[in-house]
């Protein structure tokens, strides 16, 4: 399986083609059954069947001999999973630890033809990541994710912008109008998620519906990413992808900030027009922080003139609230999770007191009983 990774991600998740591939060759499949994956299809979403008309037509331009491969290797995974097997799991797992590799370490691993010296290759990674991870305290083969790209963060806010209009005041569309940039985009981000009456009043707001979010999913670009999100589309998709937008957001006012600082000649002009107790007030730091200070200070003060275009470090005070209210749902969710014990009952038996201290209890009960009678 490892040594079919990169043909795999040519094409998206390989059992897709158990979707498509029958009308791909318009084989000897009855017409009940294509009939039902013809249904399949279109009970979803727009912009589901549109992924599956891409991954369709990218599956069409394969070579003859790579779509032989992918038909069995789709029927390898069905005949798996009707066995219990663990193929798919291995599958997803593999596929989400290779976006823990660097891009060079993952090109060593596709360009290794040889299995026995890739599976050496696999084992080697896993080792050093174990090591940071025991160096560092950080669990081993995870990364920390990372925002979106600009021009996935660009497309899926404006999802988001069309989706929450219809809640919006008309002088708060004027205001929007007028923002660019991460302005623009914290901006968004802020009246999406606000707290109170609203589209956010709720754990997720009314207008993230899950057409919405399939949506958004497909306007990223990142395959990792994406498929990240499509594997949990059902449970935890909308805390994953808000934790992208609002990191990718982040990371475009670091950008921002770097293009639209001023050089040195605009600062010592800004330092001259301060007040004097501006002035001294910088003066009087350590020379290594006036410039930092002084910097700070123009900025600042820059973002009060012009918050449009000199946007103050986005806060998203509602993110706590809203991290908070989703992992609750989460933990309510999952309280009774088919063929697990429930949840009630586990804090019924956490809370049986130990047997000697109950004993305990009721010999200091009959005690006091015989007392009073006395």
């Amino acid at each position: 399986m490892r040594n079919r990774s990169r043909r795999i991600s040519r094409v998206g998740l390989a059992f897709l083609v158990v979707l498509c591939s029958a009308l791909a060759r318009g084989d000897s499949l009855t017409p009940e059954v294509r009939d039902a994956r013809r249904q399949e299809i279109a009970r979803k979403s727009e912009s589901e069947r549109a992924r599956l008309q891409r991954s369709f037509k990218a599956f069409r331009e394969l070579p003859q001999a790579e779509q032989d491969w992918l038909r069995q290797f789709a029927k390898e995974l069905k005949d798996d999973d009707r066995g219990e097997g663990k193929l798919r799991s291995v599958m997803n797992e593999y596929y989400e630890w290779l976006s823990t590799l660097t891009p060079g370490q993952r090109d060593d691993l596709r360009k290794e033809t040889d299995p026995n010296r890739r599976d050496k290759q696999v084992r080697d990674l896993l080792k050093k990541q174990q090591e940071l991870a025991d160096a560092t305290g950080a669990k081993a083969g995870v990364k920390a994710p990372h925002g979106l790209s600009a021009d996935d963060l660009d497309a899926v806010l404006g999802i988001v912008e069309q989706a929450i209009r219809n809640y919006l005041a008309p002088e708060e569309i004027e205001h929007l109008k007028k923002k660019r940039g991460v302005a623009r985009h914290t901006y968004i981000l802020d009246l999406a998620f606000r707290p109170g009456s609203g589209p956010g009043s709720q754990v997720m707001p009314r207008w993230w519906s899950k057409e919405v979010l399939e949506a958004m999913v497909s306007a990223i670009t990142n395959p990792a990413q994406q498929h990240q999100l499509r594997n949990k589309i059902d449970q935890g998709a909308k805390a994953i992808i808000l934790q992208l937008m609002v990191a990718g957001v982040r990371a475009e006012y670091e950008t921002e900030h770097e293009k639209i600082k001023p050089d040195q000649d605009n600062l010592e002009r800004f330092f001259v027009q301060l007040s004097s107790t501006e002035q001294d007030e910088i003066m009087r730091l350590p020379f290594d922080q006036q410039q930092k200070k002084l910097l700070d200070t123009y900025m600042t003060k820059k973002s009060l003139e012009d918050p449009d275009n000199f946007p103050k470090p986005p806060q998203f005070p509602w993110l706590k609230r809203l991290r908070d209210q989703v992992q609750a749902a989460a933990q309510r969710a999952g309280a009774n999770r088919p063929g697990e014990p429930q949840r009630s009952g586990d804090g019924d038996a956490a809370r049986k007191e130990n047997p000697k201290k109950k004993a305990n209890k009721g010999k200091a009960k009959g005690n006091k009983s015989a007392n009073d009678e006395e």
